[in-house]
């Protein structure tokens, strides 16, 4: 039996070694036991200040105590661990980790340890500030206008349109829905070509503005002509996760331009 546990463990560090992700092997008192190339690549420390303890001096002040309470509450219920936290590292230089473990029990079902993989999301929480910043600046400046605003996550497809958006077509919040083709059914059928042309020229490149004006039914079916812009969020490799921008009603100014 121990031979068997060796031989698991000999194939664990051999799988481990050499992947691209930084995992790790801890005990249940939260002591290091193994980390992987990636992992201290990624921390920039040895393999030797990886082990033991040693690690959690790295841990950001403002969150140390908070992750090592929740590391313990996980132990006591042999649960999975995950948390996302900062570490200050030698260099000054400021990480957030996502750390997530899983408990490795015996057959006598008693915890021996946790295996468990680190990824570095200092980037995707940029990200997500930089884009709550953005939001609260365009609501304000919305605030009290004539535009309704709209947030589109691309991922989920989940969209939220504001109060001025919805009273626009006279639909009430709740009567529109929350997705993007509650939308995409209100244009026009002459638009909506142009419309998604548009829109992916914008989301395939950054360069192109999505600034259109097209038709869109009310609640009670009349045509009404509308501005709408947008501007989409990207991850590091340029790819869309999210989308924001704004609808304008430019009815009478489209009948002017008629009369004229």
């Amino acid at each position: 039996m121990k031979r068997n546990n060796e031989n698991e463990h000999k194939r664990f560090f051999q799988l481990t070694e050499n992947a691209s992700t930084g995992i790790f092997e801890a005990g249940p008192s939260g002591e290091c036991t193994y980390t992987n190339k990636a992992l201290q690549y990624l921390l920039g420390l040895t393999y030797h200040q990886t082990l033991g303890q040693g690690y959690t001096t790295y841990f950001h002040p403002e969150d140390k105590e908070a992750v090592i309470r929740h590391w313990y509450r996980c132990i006591t219920k042999k649960s999975d661990f995950s948390y996302k936290f900062r570490i200050l590292l030698p260099n000054n230089k400021m990480l957030h980790l996502l750390v997530n473990a899983h408990p490795i029990l015996n057959s006598k079902h008693q915890l021996i340890a946790y295996v468990g993989c680190v990824e570095d999301v200092s980037e995707f929480n940029q990200i997500q500030s930089q884009l709550k910043i953005s939001q609260q600046r365009y609501k304000l400046a919305l605030k009290g206008s004539s535009a309704g605003i709209w947030d589109w996550d691309i991922e989920t497809n989940e969209v939220y349109y504001s109060v001025k958006f919805t009273d626009l077509l006279g639909y009430g919040n709740l009567a529109f829905g929350n997705n993007w083709a509650t939308l995409l059914e209100q244009i026009h059928p002459d638009d909506i070509g142009e419309f998604e042309f548009k829109l992916q020229k914008h989301l395939d490149d950054p360069f192109m503005e999505f600034n259109i004006e097209c038709r869109l039914y009310s609640q009670k079916r009349h045509e009404l002509w509308f501005q709408i812009l947008g501007e989409a969020i990207r991850e590091q490799h340029g790819k869309p996760f999210r989308m924001v921008g704004s609808i304008l009603d430019i009815t009478d100014k489209k009948q002017s331009q008629i009369v004229i």
